[in-house]
């Protein structure tokens, strides 16, 4: 069996710096694995660096040469931080390196199904119709992070998980789900922000804002072994190591609209999907005028730090702008169904026209947009 890793030629300064480290070389890497993977020969992409992580996930190999993990990973404060997916990965697998790759598909696909399932369970909080949970098929990572063995659509799943059980006044659970989710993405911290804020604010409850916090402990204990083990190569900058991905606002946008114009137009999607995005933001300050709740002000913020994202390092790369930029559409979403439903009319019709412009981007503008629509056909084959 072919285990294809390698479907996305990107262009990331992380792969200049491997630039003459072959595939060969890696120490995980046996001659058996090589014969039987696709990888890149130059640099890599974020799903190779994921199974990389999985032969070697404590660092046990090199605790005593930290520098060598350079030498296999683009930036190992950043990579090795997001050590759910790869972790879990080695778990399933039983620590079989062959199954590597098709375990990592199967868990993609697997939280695809859970983040679906609790979808379902918050739409059915507001009373929405469950046929509504058809819509979470056209969040961009679903199918984005399938496509390139990415773990953003795993985040997102345990991050509903972690907001169906808030919502039912589970906190301990919600802790639990919270902070799985931190161990895959961090991003969530901005939602965990949310939240808190709502609880020492809204409804002056500090314990349960106190409960939230402590989902961070375990992404922080794991940040500060990392940064034991590389502390010989990085120091303490382990511990707030960036990859350079943020400028001011509306930065990254500029620069795919009127900088590099000439470039942008040529990828397919490219001008279409950010335009989806800064819809995604005028929508939420709409939401933020109609109802200041846990959805709308996540929406604000996620917008917000989507548009601060740099050109070079998402703005410029379509699938990094699916796979990053779901909790956008995630959170317009759950905004809308979480009005009361005699909210106005022209909500309802903007919102509506809002999701057809997102169907039509993945069934004909998206790189998987074949992909799509065969799984589309399939779904009215089944009407």
């Amino acid at each position: 069996m072919l285990h294809t890793l390698d479907s996305f030629n990107g262009n990331y300064s992380g792969f200049l710096r491997l630039r003459e480290r072959r595939v060969d070389k890696i120490p995980f890497l046996t001659k058996d694995l090589r014969t039987d993977l696709l990888l890149k020969e130059q640099g890599g992409y974020d799903g190779q660096w994921y199974y990389y992580i999985a032969f070697d996930p404590f660092l046990n190999r090199f605790s005593a040469e930290p520098q060598k993990y350079h030498e296999i990973l683009d930036a190992p404060p950043y990579r090795l931080g997001r050590i759910g997916f790869p972790l879990l990965t080695k778990i399933l697998s039983r620590d079989h390196p062959p199954k590597f790759p098709k375990t990592m598909v199967l868990l993609i696909l697997g939280f695809n199904l859970v983040g679906a399932a609790f979808f379902l369970k918050i739409l059915e909080i507001y009373g929405r119709s469950p046929y509504w949970t058809l819509l979470y098929l056209l969040i961009p990572s679903t199918t984005a992070c399938l496509n390139l063995g990415v773990p953003e659509a795993m985040a997102m799943a345990m991050l509903l998980g972690g907001l169906y059980f808030y919502l039912r006044g589970k906190f301990a659970l919600s802790v639990l789900f919270f902070s799985y989710s931190l161990l895959v993405r961090e991003t969530g911290v901005l939602f965990l922000l949310v939240l808190m804020f709502l609880e020492l604010f809204k409804e002056r409850r500090p314990k349960v804002a106190l409960m939230m916090a402590s989902s961070v402990v375990p992404y922080l204990g794991w940040k500060l072994f990392l940064t034991w083990r590389l502390f010989g190569e990085y120091g303490w900058e382990t511990l707030y190591y960036s990859p350079g991905d943020f400028t001011f606002p509306f930065g990254g946008v500029f620069d795919l609209y009127v900088t590099n114009w000439s470039k942008s137009s040529s990828i397919s999607g490219l001008l279409f999907f950010p335009a989806l995005v800064i819809l995604n933001f005028l929508f939420s300050l709409v939401f933020l005028r109609q109802r200041r709740n846990i959805f709308s002000l996540a929406l604000f913020g996620y917008c917000l730090l989507h548009l601060s994202l740099n050109y070079h390092k998402i703005w410029g790369h379509i699938r990094d702008l699916e796979r990053t930029m779901s909790d956008g559409f995630l959170f317009l979403m759950l905004a809308f169904f979480a009005l009361p439903s005699e909210s106005k009319p022209t909500l309802r019709y903007s919102f509506l026209a809002a999701v057809v412009l997102l169907l039509a981007y993945k069934l004909f503008y998206s790189p998987i947009a074949p992909s799509f629509q065969a799984g589309f056909n399939l779904l009215r084959a089944f009407r």
